[in-house]
């Protein structure tokens, strides 16, 4: 039997174009809604960032001479301390920006390939977010936190996350939500500020909120003095700061937390399963730093403008080879000097 080609009539085609172009842009039709229904009161306003309601550690000063003072103590809800632009290394600028946003210096604080691709992914693949719309989640969660100790303090129940297909809904709205108030910070805010604002507010987890406490906490330095490794490794951080952890593994209950993987219990765990745990754990932080140097070494061949210091293939074979060197100093507002101020 010979094969007959079914043809279309013209209304029949015209119908189908159609459907292709109603199917093809109903995505566009219903991002582009949630832009223009959304509701001022479920956006922070970006003035938090200046004035965020978890304030910063204070510090108790004495004189240490005429010409010089003294931090003999200091006491916290939230251990935060933001510093400027020029108090930080280059080297977490260009680690951060070759890693998370390496058209950052040249957009305007969205990614529209990202962002189409959490469309069309239902947020499944992410959005490859933009330094700007990392830093409007950090300020949805200030708000979060503000509005969860409201709900508390009037004895009112928190709702509890919605998964499954609502919940996929509700992270395209969030990301909706985010580009609006990226868009705001960069009317409102330098690249500077913006990308230093960032840095100051992100928890570096063990009471390190902000990268001046971040350096301090893991090496016992300033952020000015971060060498490139240890800028990678912070940076590498931001991705997940619990997963990525270079301390985490040297205290971690690996008993416990193998006896729950397994289902079994806590006495059958032998060393070689503990030791296989924890090398597993410690190579994480390694090759995620690697990675990040890897991405500054590839961001410096293609020639980023936005970097002020480049990374050869030299210094990148050099530096992966190296260990994660932390110089770990805890910090607690109830112990050390002055006491009697807390």
């Amino acid at each position: 039997m010979k094969n007959q080609n079914v043809s279309l009539s013209p209304e029949e085609n015209k119908k189908f174009t159609r459907i292709f172009w109603i199917m093809a842009l109903l995505p566009f039709v219903f991002v582009t809604a949630l832009f223009l229904l959304q509701p001022e009161s479920s956006l922070p306003p970006v003035e938090m960032l200046d004035n965020p309601p978890e304030v910063q550690a204070s510090l108790i000063i004495a004189k240490k001479n005429e010409k010089e003072d003294t931090v003999i103590g200091r006491f916290w809800l939230v251990n935060r301390t933001s510093v400027k632009y020029r108090q930080i290394s280059p080297y977490v600028f260009d680690a951060l920006i070759a890693t998370e946003d390496e058209r950052f210096m040249s957009h305007s604080g969205i990614d529209f390939r990202g962002l189409a691709r959490s469309i069309f992914s239902l947020g499944s693949k992410g959005g490859a977010s933009t330094i700007p719309q990392q830093l409007a989640k950090l300020l949805f969660t200030l708000q979060q936190r503000e509005e969860a100790d409201i709900a508390r303090a009037k004895g009112e129940t928190l709702a509890a996350k919605v998964g499954g297909f609502f919940g996929k809904f509700r992270r395209i709205n969030e990301k909706v939500r985010e580009n609006i108030i990226a868009k705001r910070l960069e009317e409102r805010y330098t690249k500077e500020e913006i990308i230093t604002m960032y840095l100051n507010q992100f928890d570096f987890l063990y009471n390190a909120v902000g990268i001046e406490n971040a350096a301090r906490v893991y090496f016992n330095k300033s952020p000015k003095d971060l060498t490139k490794e240890e800028a990678a490794m912070l940076v590498g951080m931001c991705k997940n700061p619990a997963l990525y952890n270079p301390y985490t593994y040297k205290i971690k209950n690996y008993r416990r937390y193998i006896a729950d993987d397994l289902g079994i219990s806590s006495k059958a765990v032998t060393k070689a399963q503990i030791d296989e745990y924890k090398g597993k754990d410690s190579m994480r932080t390694l090759d995620r730093r690697n990675q990040v140097l890897f991405q500054w070494m590839r961001n410096s061949e293609d020639e980023n403008d936005a970097l002020k210091n480049k990374l050869t293939k030299e210094e990148f074979d050099r530096l992966k080879v190296k260990e994660v060197a932390v110089d770990f100093k805890s910090l607690d507002h109830k112990e050390g000097m002055a006491p009697y101020f807390r």
